[in-house]
């Protein structure tokens, strides 16, 4: 039953013959959690994957999209799930039974990455059985790797591969399977005019390069039957001149049905603009509405809509009351709160964990130390066999924690709920710590709320909180707690470099906070996300901003789909980037840095009435360090512990530590 408010999300639907309880779906995302299947090949389908895609059917929604699975052996990529064997069939067959278990349809997506192989192919053992295979021989950009030009027997092999993979998905026991004709993907190079230079009847025209595509999609009606669903993913457009245009794709969708699509899933991006896939903080909600409307007035089958509507559930509901689309994909809202879609039924919306589209969920960092993706709002996802209800403590007693930042919060509200009685002291007036550096910076409400919904839980269960409170050894001591926990955050760091105490030397967080006046021009150093940030911020502002960073290349640790947006957005709004550059010395009118790249060449000048450091911070651990000493068991969390760490692994530390204790 859906809320009064969202009832076009809510209402039942169908795609073919197969019938929804909402309008809600979880498209294909891949969860780098194939390495612990029962033989510990990454091609292998996980407990952690099954349990992973189960509990988002159990949180209510219609469809669930699995990741995608590759078509042939020559086909595999690493990290991604394999349909070229039957062998895969039984444990396929779980996968499905989970899902439908609780009430949502389950549906495969399957993939060739085409040219894309010639990276995903570098980790396996036999990668040269892997064949890179494309519409035409263009090297593929990311590594200059020369893909084979497909023959006519190629095409025919990859087509059967792709009917064969769907029979599989049938035999398993899923209700429908998608083909994954997006994201510069095989299907999408045929598709686009700057990856297809063929003159054969699979090139030139927006309906030959449509060809191979309506082909697979003929085979597999062919082999799965006349009423089995079969949805394609596209992307509307490649967001990039000489590539797949919307108008292209209204044109070639009508083809599509006729081959055999029973809908339309309208996506976005392809080789050149993947990082328009995963569209970070700084894209509006609903950046690809326009091309899914267009497509849905081309064709009579459904249209599913995606980009950013989990964090815009008025939006979505919009969407669908306008006629602009008839289902809403929901990927990384899915990720943050599985159960988003039963909490927007009851009209809960403010105890949804809000995906606040910090991509990094996909962040290879994360993949590889936690084997699978993240979340920074959702420390439970891939492991939610891991994470059940939360059990009380054995030996319940009083548990101090130090520190109202995000590790802070979250470790109080899972001691509370586990029966401890616990205090939470922060010295500043409010909860947040440097999350409300970054709430600042980013001016993204899905931000402001995280903040708001740990403070509800901090109520909720009971923490007693104590605001401009700062703890010493003694106050410890006083308390006589049971467990300490120490989160006090981190401390921004400076440079030993002559002048560096000026006047003129401000710290980026003052900046972001409006604590310290910039004049106008400003040199930032720092080419880390926050100096990427802060420098965006004063150039629109109508500063002269140089960033200047040490190291050969600016972005750090970033994710690359937000390093490109906000890499855009420095150039168009005039940031001189100046990367490999140390800084030397600051002066009373500037900075001396120097090249890396040259070091034989003089110091370079640059004018600046500010100078702001943006160089990362250290561990705020004196409270530690000196309750040890006093013999004092105390457990740190967050910035404090070590390594600047991210908000996702502070909550992640916190809720461990709650669970731990």
């Amino acid at each position: 039953m859906g809320s009064a408010l969202f009832t076009k999300l809510f209402q039942s639907g169908k795609i073919g013959g197969m019938s929804l309880r909402n309008r809600i779906v979880l498209p294909g995302m891949g969860t780098g959690s194939n390495d612990d299947g029962p033989s510990g090949l990454m091609s292998e389908l996980s407990d952690r994957t099954i349990d992973y895609y189960a509990e988002r059917a159990k949180g209510g929604a219609g469809l669930v999209i699995t990741q995608a699975c590759t078509i042939l052996y020559e086909s595999r990529g690493i990290g991604n799930l394999q349909l070229h064997d039957d062998s895969v069939i039984p444990r396929f067959r779980q996968l499905a039974q989970a899902i439908q278990a609780h009430g949502a349809k389950a549906v495969v997506q399957i993939v060739h990455h085409g040219t894309i192989l010639s990276l995903r192919r570098m980790y396996l053992p036999d990668k040269e059985a892997v064949k890179a295979l494309a519409p035409s021989a263009l090297p593929f950009p990311e590594n200059d790797v020369m893909p084979i030009e497909m023959t006519q027997d190629d095409i025919d092999r990859v087509v059967a591969g792709f009917a064969e993979a769907a029979r599989r998905v049938k035999d398993a026991g899923f209700d429908a399977v998608q083909i994954h004709g997006a994201h510069g993907y095989l299907i999408g190079q045929f598709r686009s005019p700057m990856t297809n230079k063929r003159t054969d009847q699979y090139g030139g025209s927006p309906e030959n390069r449509a060809r191979f595509c309506c082909e697979v999609l003929a085979a597999v009606r062919k082999k799965v039957g006349p009423d089995y669903p079969i949805l394609l993913r596209m992307s509307g457009t490649s967001y990039s001149e000489g590539g797949i245009t919307v108008e292209d794709s209204v044109l070639q969708a009508p083809l599509f049905v006729a081959a055999g699509a029973d809908a339309i899933d309208v996506s976005v991006g392809s080789l050149e603009t993947y990082h328009y896939i995963l569209p970070p903080y700084m894209v509006p909600a609903g950046l690809n509405v326009a091309a899914a409307a267009a497509i849905k007035k081309a064709v009579s089958v459904p249209v599913i809509a995606v980009g950013r509507l989990g964090t815009d559930i008025p939006l979505a509901e919009s969407v669908l009351e306008k006629g602009q689309a008839d289902f809403i994909a929901i990927g990384r809202g899915l990720i943050a709160d599985p159960y988003l879609p039963q909490k927007v039924s009851e009209g809960r919306l403010e105890d949804i964990q809000e995906c606040i589209s910090c991509n990094k969920c996909i962040s290879s960092d994360v993949m590889s130390k936690y084997h699978g993706i993240g979340c920074t709002v959702n420390p439970a996802v891939m492991r939610e066999r891991e994470f059940p209800a939360l059990k009380p403590a054995a030996a319940p007693g009083k548990a101090l924690v130090v520190g109202g930042g995000l590790a802070g919060m979250e470790a109080a509200r899972v001691l509370a709920e586990r029966g401890h009685a616990v205090s939470l002291y922060e010295k500043s007036d409010k909860l947040g710590g440097q999350w409300n550096i970054v709430v600042t910076e980013k001016e993204q409400q899905a931000y402001t709320n995280l903040t708001r919904r740990l403070a509800r839980g901090l109520d909720k269960a009971g923490v007693k909180v104590l605001l401009n409170s700062e703890v010493t050894a003694d106050t410890v001591a006083k308390a006589d707690p049971d467990k300490v926990v120490i989160a006090t955050g981190a401390v921004p760091r400076t440079l030993r470099v002559p002048g560096i105490d000026g006047k003129n030397v401000v710290q980026a967080n003052d900046v972001i906070m409006g604590g310290a006046l910039v004049g106008d021009r400003a040199v930032v150093i720092g080419g880390g996300s926050t100096g990427m940030e802060v420098s965006n911020h004063l150039a629109k502002s109508g500063k002269k901003v140089v960033l200047v960073e040490a190291l050969p290349k600016i972005g750090g640790p970033m994710v690359i789909y937000n390093y490109k947006h906000l890499l855009g957005s420095l150039i168009e709004n005039g940031v001189v980037i100046l990367a490999d550059y140390p800084l030397m010395s600051v002066t009373e009118h500037g900075v001396y840095v120097k090249s890396n790249l040259k070091p034989e060449m003089d110091l370079l000048f640059i004018k600046a009435d500010t100078v702001i450091l943006a160089v990362g911070v250290k561990p705020d651990d004196a409270l530690a360090k000196e309750l040890r000493q006093r013999g004092v068991e105390v457990e740190l969390i967050g910035d404090c512990g070590g390594p600047e760490r991210s908000a996702l692994e502070a909550i992640r530390e916190g809720a461990e530590i709650g669970r731990k204790l």
